[in-house]
């Protein structure tokens, strides 16, 4: 039987963009390299065994660079400390592209009872790679290797190392990279080690962290030296900000400003691109058919983010420049680099100048506090000039419409603008001209008879780019099944009666209309029915913690605005109050009205936001707000019906009290999707330490 986290590690294998695929293969074996340096260390570590949650621990991770001949060594050793270690205990892995890689084995083995088991000869591995997919394997010819280790037992140590020679191309041979020095679990021992030649001088910065390394001359080389023992699991906060790592680590880099990066990424848009008659076409057509830059910048943008196909390929994997613009217009798929270089193209043949924007649509503000690497990057997007205007977009979206001042940019924060920008890294401001505007209404035509609930929502900005693109990638059944699971969680027995929408391509807006049926609008207790009101909608977009005490910022869903108004029609006239009531934190504002005129009740919430995040010094204001929200965002009507006549006409008992939202409220599926994948990449980011699976990581 596989153990579980092995079915994991295979299944994300399987689904990561395309369907992967597994052969068995021979791996290629050497002896250790001559430049590697032995580092030693105990097995036995019975303390921090302690501190192990999987039932193992891992003994050490070392790491050795040799920047002059390309080669990156690693050693991973493991402790296997109690059963739970053996189901739990990851397989051997590797991951290298064969592009530009080559990759050696150089031991595996177990240590049971002092001897040690070659696990290595004979050993055949399964091949994953992404080849099903010949667009994607333009740009990312990447494979792991993985041996599973089907025969341990309890004291066990398993042992392996590997060598992968040969460094991204794209990068003009200049090294960077980041490696972990704090982790989720515990480690006893952390070595890394490079080698480079003295000419090649490299930039070391340290983040959450202070740490002494050695740096010695030897004869044409300088060696860099880490080392530390008895490493504790970082304890983080939950729902952290994307940009926020708590995890320390060293970054290096052979870039010493972002300059450089910039003259490193300029070359990979090269300019004075002939077009092509097939591209010269379309372009005639938008400036016959458009009369303003606006117009035809618009037009150019939804070609490419809709007619051109989106390869999610990065940097990371990507090892060579933007494609020709008249290629891709002809072959329809590209990665964000050659999407935002076919607009560039195409702007600029029509007069209209733009420039490239590195971002990272994950690290956003913190890249301007790293030290200079092309590797921070995911993802370009691109600057527009219009007379006095600046325009920001993103070509890699898709299903934006509307005019191109409402067209929204995500919050990406800062990024670096390529062309005669003299600035480092520049703030990018989030442009989210959209809001979610919903009304609801509850028709109660008597106690006892079923309630209808009629919902109008009014979607614009990248709310409406968000429903549009799910209605249009999910099927009606589904879409009306999320709708109603959404509603069905305050009433059970709700039934969907009909859902449709309403795109105004030239505004922008997309207006999603849906009709129930409830059937258990009133819950009995003691003989009297009620039902609490309050802002369904809303509620969903407020993010609460778990952790009272902070050390780490707490994430706020950002950029929104959202109205949400409640009309509930009663069956006859009751008592109620009105309220007015309104609360502020450092990231959102939020109000509710309520207001009773005849057998109407009306309520009106609001939500704005106005960052991204709350500092833990800034919590206690967040929880006095949330608590006002709590104890006085709605109403719980109720209505005596012990007198035995349970129709409407009954003498009824009215009581206002404000509803105590104590539960933790869902959130609709198809209007926050964007929300949920947000959340979602933000908790596999951050928990993908064991970092020390992948210690050598990503810039970021």
């Amino acid at each position: 039987m596989i153990p579980a986290n092995r079915l994991v590690f295979i299944a994300c294998m399987l689904s990561v963009c395309a369907v992967a695929f597994a052969n068995k293969i021979s791996v290629p074996t050497a002896a250790t390299p001559g430049w590697v340096k032995q580092y030693t260390f105990q097995y036995n570590q019975p303390d921090l065994q302690k501190k192990a949650d999987f039932g193992y621990l891992d003994i050490a991770l070392i790491q050795q660079v040799n920047i002059g001949n390309e080669t990156v060594y690693e050693r991973r050793v493991r402790k296997v400390i109690n059963e739970d270690g053996i189901d739990n205990l990851p397989g051997i892995s590797a991951a290298y592209n064969p592009a530009y890689q080559t990759l050696q084995f150089h031991e595996v083995m177990i240590l049971r009872n002092g001897k040690k088991i070659n696990k290595l000869a004979g050993a055949t591995f399964n091949t994953y790679a992404i080849d099903d997919d010949i667009k994607l394997k333009k740009y990312d010819a990447s494979k792991t290797l993985y041996l599973e280790m089907d025969d341990v037992e309890v004291g066990d140590v398993i042992e392996y190392a590997y060598s992968i020679k040969g460094f991204n191309p794209l990068f003009n041979q200049k090294y960077s990279q980041k490696f972990q020095i704090g982790f989720s679990e515990p480690l006893a021992y952390l070595y890394y080690r490079i080698i480079t030649p003295t000419a090649r001088k490299l930039y070391v910065e340290y983040t959450q962290v202070e740490l002494n390394g050695e740096e010695i001359n030897i004869g044409n080389e300088t060696v860099y030296e880490w080392s530390r023992s008895y490493i504790v699991a970082v304890e983080i906060d939950d729902l952290l900000p994307t940009w926020y790592d708590p995890y320390p680590a060293i970054m290096i880099s052979e870039y010493n400003d972002w300059q450089n990066i910039r003259d490193w990424a300029t070359q990979l848009f090269p300019a004075n691109i002939t077009i092509d008659a097939p591209l010269h076409s379309k372009l005639l057509q938008w400036q016959q058919q458009f009369s303003t830059r606006e117009q035809r910048t618009a037009a150019a943008l939804r070609f490419v983010q809709d007619s051109i196909e989106y390869v999610s390929a990065d940097f990371l994997m990507t090892y060579k420049a933007a494609t020709n613009p008249n290629k891709v217009f002809a072959q329809r798929y590209a990665d964000s680099k050659e999407k935002a270089y076919l607009l560039q193209t195409m702007l600029g043949a029509m007069g209209i100048p733009s420039s490239p924007v590195l971002v990272n649509t994950v690290a956003k503000q913190s890249i301007a506090s790293k030290t200079p690497s092309p590797k921070i990057f995911d993802r370009v997007v691109l600057q527009v000039t219009i007379g006095t205007s600046q325009y920001y977009v993103d070509p890699s979206l898709d299903n934006q419409r509307g005019p191109l001042a409402a067209v929204s940019f995500p919050d990406y924060q800062s990024g670096l603008v390529l062309g005669n920008n003299p600035a480092g890294i520049s703030r990018l401001e989030a442009l989210e001209p959209g809001k979610v505007i919903t009304k609801e209404v509850f028709t109660i035509p008597g106690m006892a008879t079923p309630v209808t609930l009629t919902v109008k929502t009014i979607n614009t900005g990248s709310f409406a780019d968000e429903q549009r693109s799910s209605f249009k990638n999910t099927s009606a059944f589904q879409v009306q099944k999320n709708y109603k699971q959404f509603y069905a969680t305050y009433f059970p027995k709700i039934e969907a009666d009909t859902i449709y929408y309403e795109d105004d391509e030239a505004t922008g807006a997309f207006t999603v209309y849906e009709q129930y049926t409830i059937n258990d609008f009133w819950t009995m207790k003691n003989g009297i029915k009620s039902c609490n009101i309050y802002a369904f909608t809303i509620n969903g977009y407020l993010t609460g913690s778990k952790q009272r005490v902070r050390t780490m910022p707490l994430s706020i869903y950002f950029p929104g605005n959202f109205i949400e108004e409640i009309e509930v029609n009663l069956p006859e006239e009751w008592s109620l109050s009105d309220f007015d009531r309104s609360a502020k934190s450092a990231a959102f504002t939020y109000t509710a009205q309520s207001r009773l005129a005849g057998r109407k009740l009306s309520m009106v919430f609001t939500l704005n936001t106005v960052r991204d995040h709350v500092m833990p010094e800034e919590m206690s204001g967040l929880e006095n707000a949330y608590n006002t929200i709590n104890n006085d965002g709605g109403w719980q009507l109720t209505y005596d019906n012990r007198s035995g006549n349970t129709s409407h006409q009954s003498t009824n008992s009215t009581t206002t009290k404000p509803v105590v939202n104590g539960q933790k409220i869902l959130v609709r599926l198809a209007v926050l999707f964007a929300v949920l994948v947000a959340v979602f990449v933000f908790a596999v980011y951050k928990s993908r330490p064991k970092r020390k699976q992948s210690a050598m990581e990503d810039y970021v």
